[in-house]
């Protein structure tokens, strides 16, 4: 599915439809790095991914032999229907939070997470220090 022209409304469906244009340029120039990053033996267990888009990384997950039980956290609402296409694609269990990293924090119960992703997403945060503070709290110890 494509972005629709209502989208542009709101700031966040404008960040929508400009990420939808670029985050398949954005996604392959990254692939290297997530191919070092994102390996079967480091992304494992419960793993939560903070900004998930349009979903591009549960895809990479599923191509490079990563099947962990996955948590989506994505704040915009515009993204969320080929996000929830992207999961279908995949066939990874992802389960979707509809919050930012700042404000998914009870939502999560802490200690509970193994690994946590972040893709082109920590730079946009209204608070960088609240979206750590959930991460730190989420995360077992040894968690990463």
């Amino acid at each position: 599915g494509g972005m629709s022209p209502l989208s542009l409304a709101t700031p966040e469906g404008f960040f929508a439809v400009v990420y939808f244009q670029i985050h398949g340029k954005l996604s392959t120039g990254l692939s290297e790095t997530k191919k070092k990053l994102f390996r079967p033996d480091s992304v494992r267990g419960r793993v939560v991914e903070i900004g998930s888009g349009f979903g591009d990384n549960f895809l990479f997950f599923a191509e490079n032999g990563i099947n962990a039980s996955f948590t989506a956290v994505e704040p915009n609402s515009h993204m969320m229907p080929r996000l929830r296409e992207r999961v279908d694609e995949s066939g990874l269990s992802v389960s979707l939070i509809a919050a930012t990293a700042e404000g998914a924090g009870g939502l999560i119960a802490g200690g509970s997470v193994d690994v946590v992703v972040s893709t082109l997403t920590l730079c946009s945060v209204t608070s960088l220090e609240s979206a750590l503070d959930n991460i730190y709290t989420w995360l077992k110890p040894g968690g990463k």
